[in-house]
């Protein structure tokens, strides 16, 4: 979901703030979901619904400078039917991705504008995230068509432990990498990417960014597609 990662950062007192604490929900982010096959389906690990969304905690370390620790926010903002297929367009802060789910797995897209008709249209797609991976489990998709090197995905393991805000999780990992960048992924089932961390060497200096769910908040309401092709239902406010 994230191969580059363009956050709008805000504070995390003020984002804390817009949200109501639920105790119920940290109560179930703790507990532990049972090992089985639906664990691994792409729409328990990518659960996709107008409108949910999930807050993260940011820490960025660069070289020679301090950690700075921020937050952003991720929406599900529009539903779209392109041809035959329901995409749902992903906003992490000011980025924006198109993403799909199958029995696959979790597809991204690059969008175009049909000017004639002033609504979007896909140019191309490619599978990022498998769902059911083995651990060891690799594959390559090219989100530039024009790149010397294919991606590179690895699935590290599918029930690994691990500690964020929101509480503990059992979750599927996936490695991305491309060139000197490299990121790891953690998919936790029913609530989606819980964390986030990648690293990037420069000149042999380390760059290093992680996000950590801190809140999930999931669309009340299920809408399976809009109703004319092209066009969208979105939701406003974030």
């Amino acid at each position: 979901m994230k191969n580059a990662v363009v956050c709008g950062f805000v504070s995390v007192a003020l984002l804390i703030g817009a949200f109501p604490s639920d105790s119920a929900q940290a109560k179930e982010s703790k507990s532990t979901p049972k090992a089985e096959d639906k664990r691994l389906s792409s729409a328990s690990l990518f659960p996709m619904a107008l409108g949910s969304r999930w807050v993260y905690r940011v820490t960025d370390k660069q070289p020679g400078a301090e950690e700075e620790i921020s937050a952003s926010v991720s929406i599900v903002r529009g539903v779209y039917l392109l041809g035959e297929q329901v995409w749902y367009q992903y906003e992490e802060g000011d980025y924006s991705l198109w993403l799909r789910n199958d029995k696959q797995g979790q597809h991204e897209a690059t969008i175009l504008l049909d000017e004639d008709a002033n609504a979007p249209k896909l140019d191309r797609q490619f599978l990022v995230f498998k769902s059911n991976p083995k651990a060891g489990q690799k594959w390559t998709y090219r989100a530039d068509e024009e790149a010397e090197e294919p991606t590179q995905v690895e699935c590290l393991g599918t029930d690994k432990q691990v500690k964020v805000p929101a509480g503990n999780f059992r979750c599927v990992v996936y490695r991305i990498t491309e060139g000197e960048y490299a990121s790891t992924l953690y998919f936790a089932p029913g609530w989606g990417l819980v964390k986030y961390s990648s690293k990037e060497i420069i000149d042999g200096e380390e760059s290093t960014h992680t996000e950590e769910l801190m809140k999930y908040f999931p669309a009340k309401k299920q809408i399976k597609a809009p109703i004319k092709r092209g066009e969208a239902k979105k939701t406003t406010g974030s």
